[in-house]
C-alpha cells in the first residue's frame, strides 16, 4: 500500500451550515489560498469522500486532502466522531484534521485533542477575522508544517 499524498491534496471543508462554508471559502479565497477545495456538508459525506464511497467511489485514495478543516457540531455524524474514524484508518490515520467550531468550551477542546485533532481553531465571525485566522493557519498548515513523505518503497 503506498502511502496517501497529502502534497498535492485539496483542502476538505466539512461544515453542516452553507454560509459557514461561504465564509471559510471567502476567508481561504482573500487569504490567497489557491488550493482546490472539496465541500462536504456532513461528517458521513467527509468519510465518503476519504475512503472513496457513495458518489465518490473511484477517486484516487492515493492523493488525500492536505488539510481537512471540519466544524465540530453536525447532524449525524459529529466531528469528533467523524475524526475518530479518521484516526482508526490507516489509510487516513496521517491527514491533518483541525477542528474548526464556535464552541470555545474547553470540553470539547480536550475531547476533540484526545481524538486525534491536530489543532482547534474557533471559527470567527466575520470575514475579516476569517481571512486574518485562515492566514494564520495557511502559515502553518500549508507552508511550514511538511506533509507526510513517501519512503522509497511507497510507506510513510
Amino acid at each position: 500500500m503506498t502511502a496517501p499524498d497529502q502534497a498535492q491534496g485539496p483542502l476538505l471543508l466539512v461544515d453542516d451550515s452553507p454560509d459557514e462554508l461561504l465564509l471559510m471559502q471567502m476567508g481561504l479565497k482573500r487569504a490567497g489560498i489557491e488550493v482546490p477545495q472539496v465541500v462536504v456538508g456532513s461528517g458521513n459525506e467527509a468519510l465518503d469522500y476519504l475512503f472513496a464511497r457513495g458518489k465518490y467511489a473511484g477517486r484516487d485514495t492515493s492523493v488525500q486532502p492536505r488539510l481537512v478543516l471540519m466544524d465540530l457540531h453536525m447532524p449525524g455524524k459529529s466531528g469528533v466522531d467523524t475524526l475518530r474514524e479518521i484516526r482508526a484508518n490507516p489509510a487516513t490515520a496521517a491527514v491533518k484534521v483541525v477542528i474548526f467550531s464556535s464552541s470555545e468550551d474547553p470540553v470539547e477542546i480536550v475531547g476533540a485533542h484526545d481524538q486525534g485533532a491536530n489543532s482547534y481553531l474557533c471559527k470567527p465571525l466575520t470575514v475579516t477575522g476569517m481571512q486574518s485566522t485562515i492566514r494564520q493557519l495557511r502559515k502553518f498548515w500549508l507552508d511550514i508544517d511538511l506533509p507526510v513523505a513517501k519512503k522509497k518503497n511507497g510507506e510513510a
